[in-house]
């Protein structure tokens, strides 16, 4: 049951801050025909126009095809008669100018937040979200992490039942989607379900590039307890019993990947 890490379009992330090369940072925010999205005339126009692409990112939203597209714009090119050209193209609905300059560098405040189940969610940096944590256990110790533990059992059993109510899937394809999600969201790099069975209480999940290991790693610790709390609160609501999250493997110890035992507390 391994899920590869495959190839996408975006494996890098979406750029929050942009940097010129030479000239500056035009930030488009598309809304195109969904039926007619002309995506293919955009990216000619740029490239004759001679501007560089930074990043872009795209969904559907109300009907509608929305791009964020972050352009390296050269010195002597006007951005806003390349704006004006791609608003003429048929299939653009909209074409909005974003990016706010800040010393030598953009923001990118076309974007507020990103959608996760069809809400709004926040952007934590990974270095951000282990210091939080961090301070939780160096404040704490074992009670702290019992506590960050418990507040992953929580978050898990919530997100069981958004996902659930959204998606209609098996039970252990939903449990992918979930591992998806948490990829999704960078806490890990890559997942596998080694063994999944209800009758038997048994849940056995390895995953690599978790950022509660290499903050564990630096702190002298080994324990993964945001991550086993989530996937034990995420199990044990989709099989409606008390379960528990144990590590058995660690990178932090050295170990190829992290090795988490999800088990019913009883059956």
């Amino acid at each position: 049951m391994r899920v590869d890490r495959g190839v996408t379009m975006q494996s890098e992330p979406f750029p929050a801050i942009a940097k010129a090369r030479k000239g500056t940072i035009l930030v488009l925010k598309l809304v195109l025909d969904p039926d007619h999205p002309p995506m293919s005339e955009i990216a000619s126009k740029i490239e004759s126009s001679g501007l560089g692409i930074v990043g872009g990112i795209h969904g559907e939203v109300e009907g509608s095809h929305a791009w964020t597209l972050l352009l390296d714009v050269p010195p002597g090119v006007d951005g806003d008669a390349v704006l004006k050209e791609i608003a003429s193209i048929s299939g653009v609905r909209s074409v909005e100018r974003h990016g706010m300059k800040v010393g030598d560098v953009w923001l990118n405040d076309a974007i507020s937040g990103v959608g996760l189940l069809g809400a709004k969610a926040g952007i934590l940096p990974i270095s951000t979200a282990r210091a939080l944590f961090g301070a939780v256990k160096k404040y704490w110790g074992p009670a702290g992490e019992a506590f960050l533990y418990h507040m992953g059992v929580a978050a898990g059993k919530e997100l069981y039942s958004d996902l659930k109510g959204k998606i209609q899937l098996s039970e252990l394809d939903l449990l992918k989607s979930f591992l998806g999600l948490i990829k999704a969201s960078g806490w890990i790099n890559w997942f596998e379900i080694v063994e999944f069975s209800q009758s038997k209480g048994r849940a056995l999940i390895r995953v690599k590039g978790s950022f509660e290991c290499v903050e564990a790693r630096e702190a002298g610790g080994k324990r993964s307890n945001i991550l086993r709390g989530l996937l034990a609160g995420f199990v044990g609501a989709m099989w409606d019993i008390p379960t528990v999250g144990e590590e058995l493997k660690c990178e932090a110890l050295g170990d190829p990947y992290d090795e988490i035992l999800i088990r019913a507390m009883k059956l």
